[in-house]
């Protein structure tokens, strides 16, 4: 838990540093990878949501069933995959 939580602030910190706020497949992609490193379950996620007249997509981990970092909007996206340990597509986030 302590090494996840350190592993979670370098990549928040590495977003910030080279400004990559807007980037959250890459930033998720490197937090999934090094929470997988760790010997966690971490499940990326990658999900769709319509604004006015287009489509938007985000990409984010869940550990332990909660979104990492937690974020939240006011039109939340809609999970379409889900990725789990090795790369696998699975059907839930988690149990």
């Amino acid at each position: 838990p302590n090494a996840e939580r350190r592993v979670i602030a370098a990549v928040a910190r590495l977003r910030h540093w080279f400004g990559a706020q807007e980037d959250c497949l890459q930033s998720s992609l490197l937090l999934y990878r090094e929470l997988s490193a760790l010997g966690a379950d971490p499940r990326l996620a990658v999900g769709f949501r319509r604004l006015e007249n287009r489509v938007e997509g985000h990409a984010w981990v869940f550990v332990d069933g909660r979104a990492i970092p937690g974020e939240t909007y006011d039109q939340p996206f809609a999970p379409a995959l889900h990725f789990g340990r090795g790369g696998v597509l699975v059907s839930e986030p988690e149990s």
